[in-house]
């Protein structure tokens, strides 16, 4: 976890608090999908607390259509942890690019790496 970017210590609390509600409830360590999912949306407090409503470890399902309320860059985070979760749906990475500063855009890169490298 100490190797990944974050863009707070807020990001890297959440993101262990996420790792250990879901090895809670499902009693092993989240797979490449929800480890991915779980760093992107843990990026900031409002869409971490925006995102769980659509969230359930146990159905192990992810849903993040929902989410409501957010600016323009946590929407293409929301876009890309959802396509890495389901594997459904594109992502456009000239939007992504323009639209994300290099903080976030340094994440983003980061969960795609969490994802390939299982």
């Amino acid at each position: 976890m100490s190797d990944l970017p974050y863009l707070d210590t807020q990001h890297l609390l959440t993101f262990g608090e996420a790792l250990t509600a879901y090895h809670s409830a499902r009693l092993h360590d989240p797979d490449r999908r929800w480890r991915s999912l779980l760093y992107l949306v843990t990026l900031t407090p409002y869409l971490w607390d925006a995102a769980q409503g659509g969230i359930d470890f146990e159905g192990d399902h992810a849903d993040l259509s929902g989410v409501t309320g957010v600016t323009a860059g946590e929407a293409l985070v929301l876009d890309v942890a959802a396509h890495l979760f389901s594997g459904e749906g594109a992502v456009d990475l000239v939007t992504l690019a323009d639209g994300l500063d290099d903080e976030v855009w340094e994440i983003v890169l980061a969960a795609v790496n969490i994802f390939r490298d299982g």
